[in-house]
């Protein structure tokens, strides 16, 4: 998908655990995103990204949870959580 070109945005969910965990080697990564067409953006999520992947994507997004209803007791509540 990602040398095709046929795609206008390419998510990589989770895809920084991959190298952290070294499931994945980061050159492996940046390999691949070094043969990608020019149509379209790529995205990682996930903590602890590798600071060497930042300059071969578009989007970057870590996530961390700072305050959850859920922690205080508060159930899960329809068309929130599920």
């Amino acid at each position: 998908m990602v040398k095709s070109g046929d795609c206008d945005l390419i998510l990589l969910d989770e895809i920084n655990t991959a190298p952290h965990c070294d499931y994945l080697s980061t050159e492996t990564v940046i390999d691949t995103l070094k043969t990608r067409s020019n149509c379209g953006s790529v995205a990682f999520t996930g903590r602890d990204v590798k600071p060497e992947l930042c300059e071969h994507t578009d989007i970057m997004s870590d996530m961390r949870e700072v305050k959850h209803p859920l922690k205080t007791g508060i159930k899960a509540q329809r068309g929130i959580d599920f």
